[in-house]
């Protein structure tokens, strides 16, 4: 559905590089571009003046007139809707006003002139998509070749090396304010940096055009006016090939050289294909017409001087959520749209986990489990739903071997917390996608398909490269999308393998009346009842994530040696409840611990694990911490890759008490602070700077759908524990949920009838602060019809207690369940 309809009030969020200009009396509504500022105070927005002069303003005295930074692929909110669904940026057109270019300002030269009739003071800038031939590169630094002009006629080209000591003397050093735009442009009067005693300036150490012969020495000359600008040298990372995609290791081996003189014959021309995202337009940029006869020119422009952007409008192209298209937006009626939540918008490649062999998974390594290993079914998002985190699939039929499913087999509604995103099929709108050639050798072996349209551009037919623009078509991605893909860990040890009624033999007589028997860390009572004991001390588990790791070597000394003791003695008199540790004799260096979520939160009656170890330095450094996570991200602070993000383990950001002491730190705070700070009620504000959004309408639209699936996270994991528990804590898995699977199910019953997520009791009943908030999504109970059959054979297979609850639910649940496999989604 299209839909041509502006609409939208003016911002009132204020984003880096928006325009903006003051209210204040006396303003004389001067312009401003917001820039980010350290030394900012709190409650003020640093505005970056034309002159080279920052303002910390308050946000209530500036109003936002463009938001140039806009770009393909960006995903924003409509300002007046800020708790509304989300849309992804398909197109952005920039208009711009024109002045002359002087320095008390100068006459309008044209007005409404697009982005594409216009050109930079150089060719390329930092940030642009570059083609040679096969290659694909992106600009990365560049040095500028600059002609000087002096009063007497004399014109000395300064080499692209030592350009840069130029200082400008008349007009505004650009460099401040756009640091990866040219810092010099025609006009401007610019003089040789003061150099050390016996040294040659800028201009004597440069060439030399003498255009009379009663010019001076050129020692003399001090001061002059740039009269041209030009790409001396440019580097160039290489980030594809037409033959090798875009593996990083042969593009290492095989691309051309990085830096590139242009004035040198090259094997292939160097051609811009595309801007980089940062790679906006802004006020004070300096530019030329592409063509001098533009139609836009009201006056005589003299060529070698540039003009200078006065104004600008910008608008853009929107696909929202839920399907619908809207184009023309005014950018001050959008507002860009930061989470760690994946969101999904039509065109999105997505996959369904189905239930897979009872082996699957058993290959990953303990910490890492990635669920995507198992059998998958992808399709394509058509809408979402936002309130009801509901979405609407198109599956694809199942290719034959080596081909590219692309016939749709049917339409769906799912939840959005039963789909992932396809990592096969990773592209997004925007990005840079390549055709491979037939034979080719990279990443991932296989020829992709063209898209419909290319960029106009004589070298895209070398390279074949695109712009996605969600045509559908299945195009391998060149760009990734910030950090690393993790990678999962192999664990080839067959002693990893469910181990369960370890030491059985072992019969001990507690005061001549209690018979006990000793179980995997745990003892079995006389009469049916279980403790597993808080702190204990056994053999080195074949499955610890730090086991194999001994780099640093093991331990560190005597020294070393007491402080371990001294925290074992402090785990074993202080644990809580809820948090039980196994330390190992023969490897004193290990720990792992294990916790329970707190009622009232996502993580109500999960168990979560964490594999630590003491470097041999410790406790100068805190202690290394790994999530079992399964590849599951239950937390913004539990990373899929196991990593614990917490100021006391300097994996994130903190000052003062936060952080690690030597002195005072323990492990034991360590997990208080991981079981209270990090498994919340509210999972969703721990990322970085998103506490201030508690309370607002953008937090309340992504915090709920956060803990929803959080909750999801926490019922897969428990499937992944019955099956594979971590060894050591095997009867700790299983008692655990023998007693709380009942309340377990209470707790899916309870939220599948609507009651807000995290609004329960220890016993899993609706506490009074339920009444009046928002009801669980429709999403959540779809997600919870497809995960309720595992849970229950699963508690089935162990014997948990409340037999008749369950047997109740499974006959509720209509047919027997599938076979049981915590796979499935």
């Amino acid at each position: 559905m299209d839909d041509d309809t502006t609409v939208g009030k003016p911002t009132t969020t204020i984003s880096i590089g928006d325009l903006v200009t003051f209210n204040s009396e006396g303003a004389h509504s001067e312009h401003g571009v917001v820039v980010d500022d350290d030394d900012t105070p709190e409650g003020k927005v640093a505005v970056l003046r034309v002159g080279r002069v920052v303002a910390h303003a308050d946000p209530g005295d500036i109003t936002v007139v463009d938001r140039s930074s806009l770009y393909r692929g960006q995903m924003v909110l409509l300002a007046s809707d800020p708790g509304g669904q989300a849309g992804v940026v398909t197109s952005v057109h920039t208009a711009l006003d024109l002045a002359e270019l002087h320095l008390h300002g100068g006459a309008a030269v044209a007005a409404g002139v697009p982005a594409g009739d216009l050109r930079r003071v150089t060719s390329l800038v930092h940030g642009d998509y570059v083609v040679s031939g096969p290659w694909l590169g992106r600009v990365v630094h560049i040095l500028d070749e600059v002609d000087v002009l002096f009063d007497d006629g004399c014109v000395c080209m300064v080499d692209p090396a030592v350009a840069h000591q130029l200082e400008v003397v008349v007009g505004e050093d650009l460099n401040i304010m756009r640091p990866n735009m040219p810092s010099l442009h025609p006009g401007q009067r610019v003089r040789a940096a003061a150099v050390a005693t016996g040294q040659e300036s800028v201009f004597q150490a440069s060439q030399w055009w003498f255009r009379r012969r009663d010019c001076r020495r050129r020692n003399a000359h001090v001061e002059g006016t740039v009269a041209k600008v030009e790409i001396g040298v440019v580097f160039v990372r290489w980030v594809a090939s037409a033959h090798l995609g875009t593996d990083q290791d042969l593009l290492r081996a095989s691309a051309p050289q990085a830096m590139i003189w242009t004035g040198r014959p090259l094997p292939h021309p160097l051609t811009f294909f595309d801007s980089g995202d940062e790679c906006c337009w802004a006020v004070t940029d300096r530019c030329f017409f592409r063509r001098r006869d533009h139609h836009h020119r009201r006056r005589d422009v003299k060529s070698e001087r540039p003009m200078s952007v006065a104004g600008m409008r910008t608008t853009a192209d929107v696909l929202w959520q839920d399907g619908t298209r809207q184009h023309g937006l005014p950018s001050t009626s959008l507002a860009p749209f930061h989470t760690h939540v994946d969101e999904f918008v039509p065109g999105h490649r997505v996959v369904r986990l189905e239930a897979a062999a009872d082996d699957a998974g058993d290959k990953d390594g303990p910490a890492i489990a990635d669920a995507n290993d198992a059998v998958a079914r992808s399709g394509v998002v058509r809408s979402l739903d936002v309130a009801d985190q509901t979405v609407r699939v198109s599956w694809l039929k199942a290719a034959a071997p080596g081909e590219e499913p692309s016939e749709v087999d049917c339409d769906e509604t799912v939840s959005a917390y039963d789909l992932n995103k396809d990592l096969d099929h990773d592209i997004f709108y925007g990005d840079i996608v390549i055709r491979r050639r037939h034979g080719g050798s990279g990443s991932g072996g296989r020829t992709e398909a063209p898209a419909p349209a290319t960029q106009g551009n004589e070298e895209v037919a070398v390279l074949s490269l695109m712009i996605f623009l969600g045509s559908g078509e299945l195009l391998i991605s060149v760009m990734q999308n910030g950090g690393g893909d993790v990678d999962d860990e192999e664990d080839n040890n067959d002693n990893s393998a469910l181990i369960t009624n370890r030491g059985q033999e072992g019969v001990d007589h507690v005061d001549d009346c209690v018979r006990k028997e000793k179980i995997a860390g745990g003892v079995a009572n006389g009469d049916g009842s279980f403790h597993f004991a808080q702190f204990d001390m056994v053999q080195s588990p074949s499955d610890h994530h730090y086991l194999e790791d001994a780099s640093q070597g093991i331990g560190g000394g005597k020294k070393w040696t007491k402080r371990v003791q001294k925290e074992w003695k402090i785990l074993e008199n202080c644990l809580p409840e809820t948090i039980y540790v196994l330390t190992f004799e023969d490897r004193m260096d290990l720990l792992r611990a294990a916790m329970v979520g707190a009622a009232g939160t996502p993580y109500q009656d999960g168990l979560f694990f964490f594999d630590m170890q003491l470097p041999p330095c410790y406790p100068a450094v805190p202690p290394q911490v790994c999530y079992r996570s399964f590849g599951l991200r239950v937390n913004p602070n539990l990373d899929k890759s196991g990593t614990v993000c917490l100021s006391l383990l300097d994996t994130f950001a903190g000052e003062g008490p936060e952080l690690w002491s030597p002195a005072y730190s323990t492990i034991l705070q360590v997990l208080v602070s991981i079981q209270g700070l990090v498994l919340t009620e509210q999972p969703y504000y721990n990322e970085t700077g998103y506490e201030e959004m508690i309370g607002k309408p953008e937090g309340d639209r992504n915090a709920l759908p956060f803990a929803e699936n959080a909750y999801v996270l926490n019922l897969r994991t428990m499937l992944h524990l019955l099956r594979r528990p971590p060894v050591g804590f095997e009867a700790l898995v299983r008692d655990h949920f023998r007693r709380r699977a009942r309340f377990v199910l209470r707790a899916c019953e309870a939220y599948m009838q609507g009651c807000p997520i995290g609004m329960l009791d220890a016993d899993a009943r609706a506490t009074a602060a339920e009444s009046g908030q928002r009801p669980c999504s429709a999403g959540l109970r779809l997600a919870l019809t497809g995960i309720l059959p595992c849970l229950v054979e699963a508690f089935t297979e162990i014997d948990a207690d409340g037999c008749e609850q369950i047997n109740r639910l499974r006959d509720s649940l209509g047919a027997a369940p599938p076979p049981y496999s915590p796979a499935s989604n």
